[in-house]
């Protein structure tokens, strides 16, 4: 099935949601805005750790790149399984034509679509909301003392301080207001908890029956060791690595209840597609099969 002029716009129309999503953040991240100034006090233990550089690592598994390939090949793997699921069902029937295999291999192509665009809006919304807690709260980071780069001897009697008084380098001082919500915890929630939710939905086939949990472990355990090393090397304290994992989840949680349809019934599903003039989304399996 050919897709219409119509299903293309819509499909553009959806991709254009993605940079408007992340727009808040990027603005926040590359013009010249400054984060809120939190005052602190020179003797504050809270803020007094010594700062410490992230792994290789950590930089490589904590980007963005790294989670958007884990959901292409969780995706890829997910509709695959229901395409041949569907061809084979075909094959089985033995009276299916050509228009009929051309149909289902055009399903795969826009289920893939679909859940690559809204778990990338869904990644991307999450981002907006990180940065505009960050520079609104202006929560300074665990190791923020260390890069301020005080010029005067610390006592009791300073009394609040704010960081127009540091020293340090301009850079690394605007990175230390960052320090509320986690970025790391709620991205990475986010894409696990999601991930872990769509291979419930999406990986059935006749096989292991512990393949599909350890996969949705092993995402669960990658997410939970990314951000909490965020306290371990003082980029954030629990409490904010804690709220992060909270909005990650939640995010997750709206995205597939509420804007994917893997667990839609199969009418309203394939109403939806319909109504893009492409094809049927699919069945989900039942447990049996």
């Amino acid at each position: 099935m050919v897709a219409s002029a119509r299903t293309w716009l819509l499909m553009i129309i959806d991709l254009i949601c993605i940079p408007i999503a992340i727009l808040p953040a990027a603005i926040l991240i590359w013009c010249d805005i400054h984060p809120n100034e939190s005052g602190f006090y020179c003797t504050d233990r809270r803020i007094s750790y010594p700062y410490r550089a992230g792994s290789w690592a950590h930089r490589i598994l904590g980007h963005w790149g790294f989670l958007i390939a884990m959901s292409i090949i969780a995706f890829v793997l997910g509709e695959l399984t229901l395409y041949l699921k569907e061809k084979r069902s075909l094959n089985d029937r033995g009276s299916a034509d050509q228009q009929e295999y051309s149909d289902i291999l055009t399903n795969f192509f826009v289920r893939l679509f679909k859940n690559n665009v809204i778990f990338l809006f869904g990644l991307s919304a999450v981002a907006s909301v990180v940065y505009v807690a960050k520079y609104t709260v202006g929560e300074l980071r665990p190791y923020f003392l260390q890069v301020c780069d005080l010029n005067f001897t610390c006592t009791t009697d300073r009394g609040l301080l704010f960081p127009s008084v540091c020293t340090g380098d301009k850079y690394t001082m605007e990175q230390s207001k960052l320090g509320f919500v986690s970025g790391h915890a709620a991205s990475h929630f986010y894409t696990a908890v999601y991930l872990a939710v769509y291979i419930q939905a999406r990986w059935k086939w006749r096989g292991p029956w512990l393949v599909k949990p350890a996969v949705q472990a092993a995402f669960v355990a990658f997410a939970v060791w990314n951000s909490y090393t965020r306290v371990a090397i003082y980029h954030h304290d629990i409490y904010e690595v804690n709220r992060g994992i909270a909005l990650g989840v939640s995010f997750a949680v709206i995205m597939v209840l509420f804007v994917s349809d893997l667990f839609w019934d199969r009418g309203t599903a394939a109403a939806r597609a319909r109504s893009w003039h492409v094809a049927t989304v699919g069945t989900p399996f039942s447990e049996d099969d």
